[in-house]
Protein backbone atom coordinates (compact mmCIF):
# COMPACT_ATOMS: atom_id res chain seq x y z
CA UNK A 1 0.00 0.00 0.00
CA UNK A 2 2.69 2.48 1.02
CA UNK A 3 4.92 2.05 -2.02
CA UNK A 4 2.00 1.56 -4.43
CA UNK A 5 0.71 5.04 -3.57
CA UNK A 6 3.82 6.66 -5.07
CA UNK A 7 3.66 4.43 -8.14
CA UNK A 8 -0.02 5.21 -8.67
CA UNK A 9 0.65 8.94 -8.39
CA UNK A 10 3.56 8.60 -10.81
CA UNK A 11 1.48 6.83 -13.46
CA UNK A 12 -1.37 9.31 -12.97
CA UNK A 13 1.02 12.25 -13.39
CA UNK A 14 2.42 10.79 -16.63
CA UNK A 15 -1.13 10.33 -17.97
CA UNK A 16 -2.01 13.94 -17.13
CA UNK A 17 1.24 15.11 -18.72
CA UNK A 18 0.42 13.27 -21.95
CA UNK A 19 -3.07 14.77 -22.08
CA UNK A 20 -1.72 18.24 -21.39
CA UNK A 21 1.00 17.79 -24.03
CA UNK A 22 -1.69 16.93 -26.57
CA UNK A 23 -3.45 20.20 -25.76
CA UNK A 24 -0.21 22.18 -25.93
CA UNK A 25 0.67 20.74 -29.34
CA UNK A 26 -2.82 21.46 -30.66
CA UNK A 27 -2.81 25.12 -29.61
CA UNK A 28 0.78 25.64 -30.80
CA UNK A 29 -0.10 24.10 -34.14
CA UNK A 30 -3.15 26.36 -34.31
CA UNK A 31 -0.89 29.35 -33.64
CA UNK A 32 1.45 28.42 -36.50
CA UNK A 33 -1.50 27.88 -38.82
CA UNK A 34 -3.69 30.87 -38.00
CA UNK A 35 -1.61 33.55 -36.31
CA UNK A 36 1.60 35.55 -36.57
CA UNK A 37 3.82 37.19 -33.98
CA UNK A 38 3.98 40.73 -35.32
CA UNK A 39 4.57 42.52 -32.03
CA UNK A 40 5.90 41.67 -28.61
CA UNK A 41 3.89 39.02 -26.76
CA UNK A 42 0.81 39.53 -28.94
CA UNK A 43 -0.65 37.24 -31.60
CA UNK A 44 -2.19 38.65 -34.76
CA UNK A 45 -4.50 36.77 -37.07
CA UNK A 46 -2.85 35.84 -40.37
CA UNK A 47 -4.44 37.07 -43.55
CA UNK A 48 -4.41 33.52 -44.91
CA UNK A 49 -4.59 30.27 -42.95
CA UNK A 50 -1.67 27.87 -43.35
CA UNK A 51 -1.99 24.06 -43.02
CA UNK A 52 -1.19 22.64 -39.59
CA UNK A 53 1.92 20.50 -39.14
CA UNK A 54 0.37 18.11 -36.60
CA UNK A 55 -3.40 18.50 -36.86
CA UNK A 56 -4.97 18.61 -40.33
CA UNK A 57 -8.39 19.72 -39.02
CA UNK A 58 -7.54 22.69 -36.82
CA UNK A 59 -10.95 24.23 -37.38
CA UNK A 60 -12.66 21.08 -36.09
CA UNK A 61 -14.59 21.97 -32.94
CA UNK A 62 -14.34 18.46 -31.47
CA UNK A 63 -10.54 18.51 -31.63
CA UNK A 64 -10.46 21.92 -29.95
CA UNK A 65 -12.84 20.76 -27.21
CA UNK A 66 -10.68 17.71 -26.52
CA UNK A 67 -7.56 19.88 -26.24
CA UNK A 68 -9.43 22.30 -23.97
CA UNK A 69 -10.82 19.57 -21.74
CA UNK A 70 -7.36 18.87 -20.28
CA UNK A 71 -7.89 21.87 -18.02
CA UNK A 72 -10.17 19.94 -15.67
CA UNK A 73 -7.50 17.44 -14.65
CA UNK A 74 -5.00 19.95 -13.21
CA UNK A 75 -6.17 19.56 -9.58
CA UNK A 76 -5.71 15.80 -10.02
CA UNK A 77 -2.30 16.38 -11.62
CA UNK A 78 -1.31 18.72 -8.78
CA UNK A 79 -2.35 16.11 -6.21
CA UNK A 80 -0.35 13.38 -7.96
CA UNK A 81 2.77 15.58 -7.88
CA UNK A 82 2.48 17.55 -4.65
CA UNK A 83 1.43 14.85 -2.15
CA UNK A 84 4.39 12.52 -2.88
CA UNK A 85 6.67 15.58 -3.06
CA UNK A 86 5.52 16.66 0.39
CA UNK A 87 6.11 13.14 1.69
CA UNK A 88 9.69 13.33 0.44
CA UNK A 89 10.33 16.80 1.89
CA UNK A 90 8.55 16.56 5.23
CA UNK A 91 11.69 15.51 7.12
CA UNK A 92 13.41 18.79 6.22
CA UNK A 93 12.18 20.56 9.33
CA UNK A 94 9.55 23.25 9.75
CA UNK A 95 6.43 23.60 7.65
CA UNK A 96 8.23 26.26 5.56
CA UNK A 97 10.55 23.54 4.26
CA UNK A 98 7.81 21.14 3.18
CA UNK A 99 4.11 21.98 3.20
CA UNK A 100 4.28 25.65 2.23
CA UNK A 101 6.36 25.34 -0.98
CA UNK A 102 4.24 22.34 -1.99
CA UNK A 103 1.07 24.36 -1.44
CA UNK A 104 2.46 27.23 -3.54
CA UNK A 105 3.31 24.76 -6.32
CA UNK A 106 -0.19 23.25 -6.19
CA UNK A 107 -1.72 26.73 -6.39
CA UNK A 108 0.43 27.61 -9.39
CA UNK A 109 -0.43 24.40 -11.23
CA UNK A 110 -4.14 24.78 -10.67
CA UNK A 111 -4.23 28.46 -11.70
CA UNK A 112 -2.04 28.05 -14.78
CA UNK A 113 -3.67 24.80 -15.80
CA UNK A 114 -7.16 24.42 -14.46
CA UNK A 115 -8.61 27.76 -15.54
CA UNK A 116 -6.11 29.08 -18.05
CA UNK A 117 -5.35 25.95 -20.05
CA UNK A 118 -9.09 25.77 -20.65
CA UNK A 119 -8.98 29.44 -21.66
CA UNK A 120 -6.50 28.68 -24.44
CA UNK A 121 -9.48 27.59 -26.52
CA UNK A 122 -10.90 31.11 -26.50
CA UNK A 123 -7.82 32.27 -28.40
CA UNK A 124 -8.98 30.16 -31.34
CA UNK A 125 -12.43 31.73 -31.70
CA UNK A 126 -11.65 34.89 -33.70
CA UNK A 127 -9.09 33.27 -36.05
CA UNK A 128 -11.51 30.43 -36.77
CA UNK A 129 -14.34 32.83 -37.56
CA UNK A 130 -12.08 35.02 -39.66
CA UNK A 131 -10.75 32.13 -41.73
CA UNK A 132 -14.01 30.20 -41.96
CA UNK A 133 -15.29 29.97 -45.50
CA UNK A 134 -18.21 32.36 -45.87
CA UNK A 135 -17.62 33.93 -42.46
CA UNK A 136 -18.44 37.66 -42.40
CA UNK A 137 -17.90 38.01 -46.19
CA UNK A 138 -19.44 41.48 -46.33
CA UNK A 139 -16.86 42.77 -43.85
CA UNK A 140 -13.77 41.18 -45.37
CA UNK A 141 -13.71 43.86 -48.03
CA UNK A 142 -13.50 46.55 -45.39
CA UNK A 143 -10.02 47.91 -44.68
CA UNK A 144 -10.97 48.23 -41.01
CA UNK A 145 -12.04 44.62 -40.56
CA UNK A 146 -8.55 43.13 -40.26
CA UNK A 147 -7.64 45.78 -37.69
CA UNK A 148 -10.84 45.02 -35.79
CA UNK A 149 -9.94 41.31 -35.56
CA UNK A 150 -6.36 42.12 -34.49
CA UNK A 151 -7.52 44.54 -31.78
CA UNK A 152 -10.06 42.04 -30.46
CA UNK A 153 -7.48 39.24 -30.40
CA UNK A 154 -4.99 41.56 -28.72
CA UNK A 155 -7.46 42.24 -25.92
CA UNK A 156 -8.18 38.54 -25.45
CA UNK A 157 -4.46 37.82 -25.17
CA UNK A 158 -3.94 40.61 -22.64
CA UNK A 159 -6.69 39.26 -20.38
CA UNK A 160 -5.30 35.73 -20.70
CA UNK A 161 -1.72 36.83 -19.90
CA UNK A 162 -2.88 38.89 -16.89
CA UNK A 163 -4.75 35.90 -15.47
CA UNK A 164 -1.83 33.55 -16.12
CA UNK A 165 0.84 35.61 -14.37
CA UNK A 166 0.05 34.77 -10.68
CA UNK A 167 0.12 31.03 -11.36
CA UNK A 168 3.27 31.29 -13.47
CA UNK A 169 4.96 33.28 -10.71
CA UNK A 170 3.85 30.80 -8.04
CA UNK A 171 5.24 27.83 -10.01
CA UNK A 172 8.64 29.50 -10.41
CA UNK A 173 8.85 30.61 -6.77
CA UNK A 174 7.92 27.11 -5.57
CA UNK A 175 10.44 25.48 -7.91
CA UNK A 176 13.31 27.67 -6.71
CA UNK A 177 12.20 27.18 -3.09
CA UNK A 178 12.10 23.39 -3.43
CA UNK A 179 15.47 23.38 -5.21
CA UNK A 180 17.00 25.36 -2.34
CA UNK A 181 15.58 22.96 0.27
CA UNK A 182 16.97 19.92 -1.54
CA UNK A 183 20.34 21.61 -2.08
CA UNK A 184 20.74 22.56 1.59
CA UNK A 185 18.79 19.84 3.46
CA UNK A 186 18.93 16.80 1.21
CA UNK A 187 20.13 14.56 4.04
CA UNK A 188 16.89 15.32 5.95
CA UNK A 189 14.60 14.42 3.04
CA UNK A 190 13.92 11.27 1.02
CA UNK A 191 15.74 12.83 -1.94
CA UNK A 192 19.38 13.47 -2.67
CA UNK A 193 20.91 16.44 -4.46
CA UNK A 194 20.59 14.77 -7.86
CA UNK A 195 16.86 15.45 -7.51
CA UNK A 196 17.62 19.05 -8.47
CA UNK A 197 18.12 17.86 -12.06
CA UNK A 198 14.36 17.18 -12.19
CA UNK A 199 13.48 20.65 -10.88
CA UNK A 200 11.26 22.67 -13.26
CA UNK A 201 13.85 25.48 -13.44
CA UNK A 202 16.47 23.02 -14.70
CA UNK A 203 13.91 21.54 -17.10
CA UNK A 204 13.29 25.01 -18.56
CA UNK A 205 17.03 25.34 -19.27
CA UNK A 206 17.49 22.01 -21.08
CA UNK A 207 14.21 22.23 -22.99
CA UNK A 208 15.12 25.74 -24.17
CA UNK A 209 18.55 24.51 -25.27
CA UNK A 210 17.04 21.52 -27.09
CA UNK A 211 14.49 23.69 -28.89
CA UNK A 212 17.30 25.87 -30.20
CA UNK A 213 18.82 22.85 -31.94
CA UNK A 214 15.62 21.85 -33.72
CA UNK A 215 14.35 23.35 -36.99
CA UNK A 216 11.12 25.35 -37.15
CA UNK A 217 8.40 24.72 -36.27
CA UNK A 218 9.51 21.74 -34.12
CA UNK A 219 11.73 23.79 -31.83
CA UNK A 220 8.78 26.13 -31.25
CA UNK A 221 6.54 23.18 -30.37
CA UNK A 222 9.09 21.84 -27.86
CA UNK A 223 9.73 25.12 -26.03
CA UNK A 224 6.09 26.17 -26.25
CA UNK A 225 5.00 23.10 -24.30
CA UNK A 226 7.19 23.79 -21.26
CA UNK A 227 4.02 23.68 -19.18
CA UNK A 228 3.93 19.94 -19.86
CA UNK A 229 7.65 19.09 -19.75
CA UNK A 230 8.35 20.78 -16.38
CA UNK A 231 5.68 18.96 -14.31
CA UNK A 232 6.43 15.72 -16.17
CA UNK A 233 10.12 15.93 -15.31
CA UNK A 234 9.36 16.75 -11.67
CA UNK A 235 6.89 13.88 -11.31
CA UNK A 236 9.36 11.43 -12.89
CA UNK A 237 12.03 12.55 -10.42
CA UNK A 238 9.68 12.19 -7.45
CA UNK A 239 8.57 8.74 -8.57
CA UNK A 240 12.15 7.58 -9.19
CA UNK A 241 13.48 8.63 -5.78
CA UNK A 242 10.42 7.43 -3.83
CA UNK A 243 9.70 4.28 -5.87
CA UNK A 244 10.49 1.82 -3.07
CA UNK A 245 10.09 4.21 -0.13
CA UNK A 246 7.26 3.66 2.39
CA UNK A 247 4.83 6.55 1.85
CA UNK A 248 1.52 6.19 3.68
CA UNK A 249 -1.04 8.74 2.34
CA UNK A 250 -3.20 8.34 5.44
CA UNK A 251 -0.39 9.45 7.76
CA UNK A 252 0.68 12.57 5.87
CA UNK A 253 -1.79 14.85 7.64
CA UNK A 254 -0.03 14.20 10.94
CA UNK A 255 3.03 16.06 9.69
CA UNK A 256 1.35 19.38 8.90
CA UNK A 257 1.83 20.64 12.45
CA UNK A 258 4.37 23.45 12.77
CA UNK A 259 7.82 22.12 13.64
CA UNK A 260 10.92 23.76 14.96
CA UNK A 261 14.20 23.33 13.07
Amino acid sequence: MKSSFVKTCGFLAVFCSAWNLYGDFYFLDFYVSHMSHDKFAMMKVKGEMMPGSLFPSLGNGRTSFLAQSGGWMYPIWAFAIVVPLYAGLRGAGAIWNSAVPCAVLAYGLCVVGGALHSAFAFLTVLPNVYHKEGGWPELEESSKFSQFVDDAQDLVIRHWAFGCFPGYLACNIASIWIGYIVATRAELTMFNRWFILFNPVVTILWVSALSGLLPDPWGFYVVGSLGSWAPLSLSLGITYFLWDKPVDPFSLSKHFALKED
